[in-house]
């Protein structure tokens, strides 16, 4: 007798944007260097912290490299001067503003 039960998988995605799904295994290889320096990454305020922030990259790498930046997901230099010249704030004309 075979029974199926419902379960998370091992490495459930954390975050889906645009198509893309981010597994809680990158979050986990993110914490990496965060132990090895001597943090607590147990420390559950230390894990929303560090979340919060691997999101925040995630969402604008995977939003720069829709945008046709090639090494967003790489390069968190280039991905976030992408995010600062698509947020800048764009010149009207007085004919636009009309």
């Amino acid at each position: 007798m075979v029974l199926l039960a419902c379960r998370a998988p091992l490495d459930p995605v954390v975050l889906r944007f645009q198509g893309v799904d981010v597994r809680r295994s990158a979050f986990l290889k993110e914490l990496e260097p965060l132990a090895k320096n001597g943090t607590d990454i147990s420390d559950p305020a230390v894990r929303a912290s560090a979340f919060g922030r691997f999101v925040e990259e995630r969402l604008v790498a995977i939003a720069a490299a829709r945008s046709g930046l090639k090494d967003a997901g790489e390069n968190r230099a280039s991905a976030e001067r992408w995010l600062a010249s698509a947020l800048s704030p764009q010149t009207v004309s007085e004919g636009e503003a009309r």
